[in-house]
């Protein structure tokens, strides 16, 4: 399935690549833009879906390259376990409604292990130093989007809606 993943992926990045356009932004990710991703599951691969609550904010620079800057959280309940910085590269693939994305996250969830493990959290939160991730958010209109995005290690896609604030 992870096979399957990476080549749709592939094949959708390839198809759009005689029209990328490295200097400016999408149009459905100006500059200045401000994104809240509400995740409401993902699927792990191979085959199993859970439902759990992410946050993620993205702010669009208004500078050279087509760049975001962000932040993400689970859903603090029951412990805060994963958080940290989202920087990200928005190349215009020329597709309309959509926004597709070249994400680098840092979890700092580390940092709780051990207030976890006094709560009771039996695994400690691993340090992913290398984080990369792709995404693409697809626009119903000039404000809601459903995104997709690729989870740690290509293990899981996870699905959510994102609200463009302004």
């Amino acid at each position: 399935m992870k096979k399957y993943l990476f080549s749709c992926i592939f094949l959708t990045l390839a198809a759009a690549a005689f029209s990328l356009d490295f200097s400016s932004h999408p149009e459905a990710a100006d500059k200045n833009s401000l994104f809240v991703n509400i995740q409401i599951g993902r699927y792990i691969l191979p085959d199993k879906f859970d439902f759990n609550i992410a946050l993620s904010f993205d702010y669009m620079l208004p500078i050279f390259p087509p760049l975001s800057l962000g932040f993400f959280m689970q859903a603090p309940y029951p412990n805060l376990t994963s958080f940290g910085p989202r920087i990200a590269y928005h190349p215009d693939l020329d597709v309309e409604n959509a926004d597709f994305f070249f994400i680098y996250c840092f979890d700092f969830g580390f940092l709780r292990n051990h207030e976890l493990e006094n709560a009771g959290y039996k695994d400690p939160i691993p340090v992913h130093l290398y984080d990369f991730r792709l995404g693409v958010h697809y626009f119903f209109g000039s404000m809601l989007a459903a995104y997709v995005e690729t989870g740690y290690k290509l293990q899981s896609v996870n699905i959510g809606v994102s609200i463009k604030l302004y």
